[in-house]
């Protein structure tokens, strides 16, 4: 009898455990942005990850830094000073899914040209005909992949800025956010701080590779171009687009940025 009551207890205790563990497990709260359920987190990395570093000092072998002043903070930029980044022989395959998420801070000082934050270019480029170009005009976040722009209706120069364009609201000065943007199938999404930004479908992936990144300027004609001014951290680029969990995890992982 005794034997009967230690194994329905035994039992009972495995059901319990069973249920609890399953009602411990927690799904993705878009208003607090947290996740519970640790699981969640990006798993073997290593087989799709092209690209890592967290840019708070000079440990990329291959990159050239020029004036630059690294902190905890990441890398800074002063658009007086000819200041940027250089990743070359980075394959990044855009006809496929990818995945680029850094941290960015602006300085309320813009030149004549919008501020370039990250480039992936070849020596055919220029900044209205790249690879993929991610730029700050009006405070807002666009780009160029191909030659269509990010901020027109038809993804076509000549159309000027839509009106989902001017809808998409302007960052501040003086304020980290988290930029992850993701491409999947033919749908480019930009996320800011894990909300999704803005939405792009029906794009044209050119053809046309890149071989080279560069941060904080867009090199073209022997200048530096459409200068950044302010920080840049934890770039992180990936061969297959990120979920929102995902995304979300990456925005959490970062302490407090000031």
């Amino acid at each position: 009898m005794l034997f009967i009551l230690r194994k329905i207890t035994a039992i009972s205790l495995g059901l319990f455990l069973l249920f609890s563990c399953k009602e411990s497990k927690k799904t993705l709260s878009k208003d607090s942005k947290t996740i519970e359920n640790h699981s969640l987190k990006i798993e073997k990395k290593e087989d799709f990850i092209i690209f890592e570093s967290l840019l708070v000092k000079e440990n990329i072998q291959i990159a050239k830094y020029n004036n630059i002043v690294f902190s905890d903070n990441g890398a800074k930029f002063k658009r007086d000073k000819e200041s940027y980044i250089h990743i070359p022989k980075i394959d990044i395959d855009l006809n496929k899914e990818f995945n680029i998420s850094f941290w960015f801070k602006f300085n309320d000082e813009f030149g004549p040209k919008p501020p370039a934050l990250f480039v992936y270019k070849n020596k055919y480029s220029s900044p209205s005909n790249s690879p993929f170009y991610v730029f700050l005009p009006a405070k807002r976040v666009s780009g160029v992949i191909g030659n269509q722009m990010l901020f027109a209706e038809n993804y076509n120069s000549r159309q000027g800025y839509s009106r989902k364009y001017y809808d998409s609201f302007q960052l501040s000065p003086g304020t980290f956010y988290f930029l992850s943007i993701n491409k999947k199938d033919s749908i480019l999404q930009i996320y800011v701080n894990s909300e999704l930004y803005s939405e792009y479908d029906n794009l044209i992936y050119s053809k046309q590779k890149g071989e080279e990144i560069y941060l904080g300027a867009f090199p073209h004609d022997s200048e530096f171009k459409n200068p950044f001014e302010g920080s840049i951290k934890g770039l992180k680029i990936y061969s297959r687009a990120l979920m929102e969990n995902e995304i979300v995890n990456l925005y959490n992982s970062e302490p407090n940025l000031e």
